[in-house]
């Protein structure tokens, strides 16, 4: 038994010393209760086993109790090796089949390593499936205690239903007609069902910048890695107080974000209205229904798989006429085995967007080109085969965000020599802070870390408060194109209009997350 015991404890306690170790928004120690929740579990399981009669039932036993505990180890430590942090909305957002298939592509490696640390577990398992165990067999009551201690002792687990119970206990049930919605910060009238309606201004070229955050535009710390955005921010407007609010740390939530003006924050189930993932977000009028109703033409273009997060519904849903991702722009490179792990090196998106831009701009009506860059995405970055790499440090984050800016320089230089310039407005922002990746060793800990955005070729100046989130920049966009329009954003607020009202406290701002999840998952989602 104790040999039986020390095996699975060689095999399942790594993981979690190796994810606490990943942490960014935990201490390292929380590692030690980790690891006592997971020998517990291994002392519970092993009485079951070894209570079991020999041979395939006794496998049987052991590899329906472990199994779910090596999966949920590994996905922990996914989720700490990707994001820094335990499951969250984030994780499980993208938790469905068409997401992981995406993912699956760029992490080989990994699930490779998964299935022969799984095959290993159920090797240990077998091998003593047969064998008689000649020891004093702790009292079934003591096991039950060492099963509660082990679900209390996990500090994800515990930590994630802590934070659960607190903010159900900070908000009251959410009812519409009692919701004070100015000292919330929200505008009831983007709940009206007046279908978008506007004038035509401006054409939009809107690139995100993939985890591509205003750190690395520091010369301070990164010398000489981002010189063509330094460029082009002498030529437009940068806001450096861009923040990330709950609900928009991640790609698909900050596209919706920074279109909608609502942070992706939802509940599974409110009212019996199950919101799945391909209905997030379907009643919400965006700023790409405002642009389809003004007689835009828009595209997006990106290189990974448009499934990946169901972007392609989300963007096809709201005034999207061309969806084209990693199976749509493949067969028209040269060489269409030329791939990075996510999909279409950004050498080769850029180069497919300038095509773009030119064909929109024939078609004698107004466009919107939104484009989303992947070389700079996390851990370890992809960048481009024909970049240089960064000469100051040798970091493979940093040459892919170098890389990044050589192209986008590359990239700007070809749409301002087009004549359809003139007449569109360019907003280059990151999609989302960078999420744990190989530079983070780099980045000081008390750093103020902020989104990049940076407006071009626009008339009206825009208004920067103490803070700006995507929600703003969503309500913002119609006026930079100069448009008249009758949409409503529900937490965003043009700054080009009116100063935003001043931040909330701790306990409003729970109350908002809490008035945002409810009204996304019952009424913005059918």
């Amino acid at each position: 038994m104790l040999s039986l015991r020390l095996l699975l404890a060689c095999l399942l306690l790594p993981s979690v010393f190796l994810s606490h170790s990943a942490s960014i928004d935990s201490p390292v120690w929380f590692a030690i209760p980790g690891a006592l929740s997971v020998l517990l579990l291994i002392l519970v399981v092993t009485e079951i086993y070894a209570r079991t009669p020999t041979g395939l039932l006794r496998f049987a036993v052991g590899f329906l109790a472990l199994t779910p505990v090596a999966i949920y180890l590994f996905a922990q430590l996914l989720s700490y090796e990707l994001q820094g942090s335990y499951f969250n909305q984030r994780f499980f957002f993208h938790f469905n089949l068409n997401t992981l298939l995406t993912a699956g592509q760029a992490f080989t490696r990994v699930i490779l390593i998964f299935v022969l640390w799984l095959l290993s577990l159920w090797l240990v398992l077998w091998r003593y499936a047969r064998y008689p165990f000649h020891c004093q067999r702790i009292p079934a009551g003591a096991v039950s205690c060492a099963l509660l201690l082990a679900l209390i002792s996990d500090p994800g687990l515990f930590g994630s239903t802590r934070d659960a119970i607190a903010f159900n206990l900070a908000t009251e049930e959410f009812v519409l007609e009692n919701t004070d919605w100015e000292g919330l910060n929200l505008n009831s009238r983007a709940l009206t069902k007046t279908a978008p309606a506007g004038t035509a201004g401006k054409n939009l070229l809107l690139i995100y910048l993939e985890g591509l955050e205003n750190i690395y535009t520091d010369e301070s710390l990164f010398p000489g890695l981002t010189p063509n955005l330094a460029r082009l921010s002498k030529q437009g407007q940068r806001l450096s107080n861009v923040s990330q609010t709950l609900g928009t740390g991640w790609t698909i939530a900050g596209i919706s974000a920074s279109h909608c003006g609502t942070p992706l924050l939802y509940y599974a189930e409110v009212n019996g209205n199950e919101v799945d993932f391909s209905n997030f977000l379907a009643n919400v009028r965006c700023t790409g229904d405002l642009l389809k109703a003004a007689g835009y033409q828009q595209t997006y273009m990106g290189g990974a798989d448009i499934a990946f997060a169901n972007k392609g519904t989300f963007l096809s849903r709201h005034g999207y006429d061309r969806v084209l991702g990693r199976n749509e722009l493949g067969p028209l490179l040269a060489d269409p085995e030329k791939m990075g792990g996510w999909g279409l090196y950004d050498e080769d998106l850029l180069q497919l967007a300038v095509t773009e831009f030119d064909r929109l701009a024939q078609q004698q009506q107004p466009f919107a080109l939104t484009l989303l860059t992947v070389d700079t995405h996390h851990p370890v970055g992809e960048p481009s085969p024909s970049c240089t790499p960064y000469g100051e440090i040798d970091n493979s984050i940093l040459h892919a965000v170098h890389c990044s800016d050589q192209l986008i320089g590359k990239f700007m230089d070809s749409i301002q020599a087009h004549p359809a310039y003139a007449d569109t407005v360019v907003i280059l922002m990151s999609d989302h802070l960078g999420m744990r990746n190989a530079a983070f060793e780099l980045f000081p800990p008390d750093y103020p870390r902020k989104l990049f955005f940076l407006a071009l070729n626009h008339e009206r100046p825009i208004l920067e408060p103490d803070e700006v989130s995507h929600m703003d920049i969503a309500a913002t966009l119609p006026s930079l194109l100069e448009m008249e329009h009758n949409l409503s954003f529900l937490a965003g607020f043009d700054l080009t209009a009116r100063q935003k009202p001043p931040a909330l406290d701790s306990v409003s701002r729970l109350q908002q997350e809490h008035a945002i999840a409810t009204i996304n998952s019952s009424i913005f989602s059918p």
